[in-house]
């Protein structure tokens, strides 16, 4: 895997870098959480600050060009960590509360 930077742009005003990169890979394209790791390396970052923005493959060629982005502070999740779960069970009591009923009236009066 051969990285070659593009560009390098710092914007201050957000506090990250931006940063486009040509990869050169084999075999399938790299997966975010892969790149996340390297580049961190690469950069010395840590996981959490660098965000991978894009991968765009070339067709029919193992290269890429993969937007990055590296933050000062904002943390960005790690790709490929499991996520907590979120419970979507409503409590019994909630879920047996009756909705009060119209009553009919006559017809005709």
């Amino acid at each position: 895997m051969d990285f070659q930077k593009v560009s390098e742009k710092h914007n201050q005003l957000l506090k990250r870098k931006d940063i486009i990169i040509k990869i050169n890979y084999d075999g399938a394209t790299l997966s975010k959480a892969v790149l996340q790791q390297t580049l961190a390396k690469e950069f010395g970052a840590e996981p959490n600050h660098v965000e991978i923005s894009k991968i765009i493959s070339e067709v029919g060629i193992d290269k890429g060009t993969i937007f990055v982005k590296v933050w000062e502070a904002k943390e960005i999740p790690i790709y490929g960590a499991k996520k907590e779960e979120v419970s979507t069970e409503v409590p019994v009591e909630e879920s047996k509360k009756e909705v009060p009923k119209e009553e009919s009236k006559p017809e005709g009066a």
